[in-house]
């Protein structure tokens, strides 16, 4: 339990889940500036029960005296939000005006007598590295046009195949108004992988991609597959994307029909998983991944949708950063980029009740 002197700054997470997560730093800093500014804290009780269930109950706490200034009060209150996933992140905190003046001076100072670990720690958050903005969360606490920050969009010129051998593959210029780039295979490869930049990196919050497949010819060929990898691995000549820990991968109707709509992963755990999708996708279908990139690794997930509609397998647990990734074998086959482009939230499941949620 914690020490009488600090229960007032015990977060609602760590009560209830027992398990301190980097939400509960946010929450502790503005539980402390609520109580500077305001000469209390924002709960109280008459004892340590009762001190809890304030906290962890959903309730707001006082509004904070207004001599202070409206994106102050915005701001600290947005730091006590109960619920930690709509609570503000450490990553839009560092980006307010005011709070990104005093990293620069104080942090500065600091960098001067530094070394080892602190220093690097130091010059990566002064020069803002590994701080882009997450949106801001959805509630009436906060006004987006008090914290306005820049979503830094995804620009179409950076999204590409990152093709290693052109004599298999080839990329053009998409369609105005309908594409980004498209990937045709010139020859057959089995298991030709080929990744897409740019990188998604932790903090980089909600991105989504959309691709459509076709097979310019008369019959769905084999091996239309679409899929995630971590970007920290080095693709070996041979392999498989979905059969190991590094990578997970969805297939498309197939000539082989045992293999269609189906996603594969290897879990560390427990080996080898399959799991069946609602929609085996095929030509000119609109394909979508959707990852949430947030800083904490259990928030992380990734989501397939065909022609906009959920499919009913969901991964947890993504790795620090990764890649959006197709797979071809054949020749005369392509898949085009039709978008890729970050969301300010995640998008809500409405059409599958009951989803098989896959650990990374």
């Amino acid at each position: 339990m914690p020490n009488e002197n600090f229960k007032q700054y015990v977060s609602p997470e760590l009560l209830i889940e027992k398990k301190f997560r980097m939400s509960s730093d946010v929450w502790g800093i503005g539980a402390t500036i609520f109580t500077l500014i305001n000469r209390r804290p924002p709960f109280s009780g008459t004892c340590d029960e009762l001190q809890y269930n304030i906290i962890a109950e959903e309730k707001f706490p006082d509004p904070i005296i207004d001599i202070y200034s409206q994106r102050l009060r915005d701001t600290v209150m947005a730091m006590l939000i109960k619920n930690r996933k709509k609570r503000i992140t450490m990553n839009i905190l560092v980006t307010i005006p005011e709070i990104r003046e005093r990293i620069d001076k104080y942090a500065g100072e600091m960098l001067e007598t530094s070394e080892g670990y602190l220093k690097g720690y130091l010059e990566r958050l002064i020069n803002n590295v590994d701080t882009a903005p997450a949106s801001l969360p959805k509630n009436g606490l906060i006004k987006s046009n008090i914290l306005s920050i820049d979503q830094q969009q995804i620009d179409p010129d950076n999204v590409r195949f990152e093709i290693k051998d052109d004599q298999i593959a080839e990329q053009y210029p998409g369609a105005p108004g309908q594409s980004i780039v498209k990937l045709i295979q010139l020859k057959q490869k089995l298991n030709n992988i080929i990744t897409i930049s740019p990188v998604i990196n932790k903090g980089d919050g909600v991105v989504r991609i959309q691709l459509k497949f076709n097979d310019n010819g008369s019959q769905d060929m084999n091996d239309r597959c679409f899929g995630i990898i971590d970007a920290s691995y080095s693709i070996p000549d041979k392999f498989q994307l979905g059969f190991n820990k590094e990578s997970a991968l969805y297939r498309g109707k197939e000539i082989i029909d045992k293999y269609s709509g189906k996603v594969f992963h290897m879990n560390s755990e427990s080996g080898n998983q399959v799991f069946e999708t609602s929609d085996k996708f095929k030509n000119d279908d609109i394909i979508t991944a959707e990852v949430n990139m947030h800083l904490e690794k259990e928030e992380r997930t990734l989501h397939f949708f065909v022609n906009n509609q959920w499919q009913n397998c969901s991964f947890q647990n993504l790795p620090d950063s990764i890649k959006f990734c197709v797979q071809l074998s054949y020749a005369n086959t392509s898949v085009s980029i039709l978008s890729m482009e970050k969301l300010p939230n995640p998008t809500e499941n409405k059409n599958i009740k009951s989803i098989c949620e896959i650990i990374w």
